[in-house]
């Protein structure tokens, strides 16, 4: 968020620019696109939630029109933040582009809580076909936002969270039903046995 406000200034347009679902991040860029408007910077948040890489084994279609998206989408946006616990877990698709990785550590300068370092790290391919990370930026930053954009944030985060969950639960109780269809009454103990 704080990179967005460095270059809006404005954190109205930062929550706008702000999306969780992959639905509302295609529909933007569509709308910047078809508008021949080019915006500076969008934020994916949590993007392993709707972008994981198991997305290509229920919807291959999907992932190879995502794939296609954003070999294009700088004609929309010259940057997109995509934020992730672990990369990982993001579809190829989107892992295979070059971009910078950035860790967020606690600065620990004068004990202050809110100070950050974001540390970007570039892979870089040597003539020899090596790949060597490299650190290329550093980013000492404060992480405290206005009460009233965090509120809004956080609310926007957490009915993400709500919506994931009960997707969750939608498939938990689909594979319940299929079990005790099939006559199988222990289907949780089961379920918590693979594990």
């Amino acid at each position: 968020l704080q990179v967005l406000y460095d270059m809006y200034h404005d954190w109205d347009k930062v929550l706008d620019l702000t999306f969780f679902k992959l639905e509302e991040l295609v529909s933007s860029l569509k709308k910047h696109i078809k508008q021949r408007e080019r915006i500076d910077a969008i934020i994916w948040d949590d993007a392993g939630v709707y972008g994981s890489k198991y997305l290509f084994f229920s919807n291959k279609k999907l992932t190879e029109y995502l794939q296609k998206l954003f070999d294009v989408v700088g004609t929309a946006v010259k940057g997109i933040i995509i934020t992730t616990p672990n990369p990982e877990n993001l579809l190829k698709a989107i892992r295979g582009y070059e971009f910078y990785r950035v860790k967020i550590y606690k600065d620990g300068y004068m004990d202050e809580e809110t100070r950050r370092i974001a540390r970007g790290y570039k892979n870089v391919l040597l003539p020899s076909g090596k790949h060597v990370v490299r650190t290329v930026f550093n980013d000492y930053y404060d992480v405290t936002i206005p009460d009233d954009v965090y509120k809004e944030y956080k609310q926007m985060r957490e009915g993400y969270t709500d919506m994931a969950l009960d997707e969750l639960e939608e498939i938990l109780n689909k594979a319940k039903k299929k079990k005790k269809r099939k006559g199988e009454d222990d289907w949780e103990e089961e379920w918590y046995e693979e594990e």
